[in-house]
């Protein structure tokens, strides 16, 4: 009897722990379940997260560059309005230097020289301006009345007219007047034909060079200008344009000097060739 009763014992406990084993594995099985799709909503969401960070980095960098593009649309209203103050300021000073021209041209009227040596070889005696029209410069001189072309003026008056002189071409002098350095010009003496177009040309080379003295301290001036400008603007567009500006008047002026001392190098040629 007791032999039976440990059997059924056994059968029972066997039977129990057959259950628990189903029941523990099903509990398992869901929870495993329960996990992969908690890992797939993890899942879903992280891929979530990410497109709303890089929504957020795109709606970032559109806002950078809508306030990049308004900071560019103020500075180009900045320079529209610098530009239309150059300009307002570029057509005044045309003006005055046109008013300059013609005031310089009607002062003229009056103005006597014991010579004046054509570029075409003809020499007027005792000349006198009677008026400058135009590019036409009126003279009484002891032949009578010449109207005279810029081409045909010596350089000083082409000069002083701003009839666009050409420095290549022959500048012969006017006799008694006086040049940019105080000093009176003459001819060339008398001399053999070689001795004189050597001075002829010795002289048009002095006369360049003088000319291209006289536009080194301009340009020095406009220089200090820019670089005072430069340092007072407070916008970063106006102080670049200003930059680019200073840089290419420097260029000018190196430019110039090279010229200037080419000059003075085919002067001191001229010189030292001088019969």
């Amino acid at each position: 009897m007791e032999g039976k009763v440990v059997v059924f014992v056994v059968v029972l406990l066997a039977i129990v722990g057959l259950i628990y084993g189903v029941y523990y594995t099903t509990d398992i099985d869901e929870a495993t379940k329960e996990l992969a799709l908690a890992s797939q909503q993890v899942g879903v969401l992280e891929q979530h997260i990410r497109s709303q960070a890089g929504y957020l980095e795109l709606r970032k960098e559109v806002a950078a560059q809508l306030t990049a593009a308004g900071i560019m649309n103020q500075e180009k209203e900045a320079l529209t309005t610098e530009i239309k103050k150059l300009s307002s300021r570029e057509e005044e000073i045309q003006k005055n230097f046109t008013d300059a021209v013609m005031k310089a041209r009607q002062d003229a009227a009056g103005l006597v020289f014991p010579e004046v040596m054509l570029t075409n070889g003809t020499l007027l005696r005792n000349a006198k301006i009677q008026r400058v029209e135009g590019d036409v410069t009126t003279m009484l001189h002891s032949e009578g009345v010449s109207k005279i072309q810029p081409d045909l003026l010596p350089a000083e008056l082409q000069d002083r007219f701003r009839f666009g002189v050409n420095t290549s071409s022959p500048a012969p002098l006017v006799s008694g007047m006086a040049t940019a350095s105080g000093n009176p010009e003459s001819a060339p003496e008398g001399g053999t034909p070689a001795e004189k177009e050597h001075q002829k040309k010795l002289a048009e080379a002095k006369l360049a060079k003088e000319r291209l003295q006289k536009e080194l301290p301009y340009l020095t001036d406009q220089l200090n200008k820019t670089k005072t400008e430069s340092s007072a603007e407070s916008s970063p567009s106006r102080r670049f344009y200003a930059k680019n500006r200073q840089d290419a008047i420097e260029q000018q002026i190196t430019a110039l000097k090279r010229r200037i001392d080419a000059a003075d190098l085919e002067v001191q040629r001229l010189e030292a060739l001088q019969p």
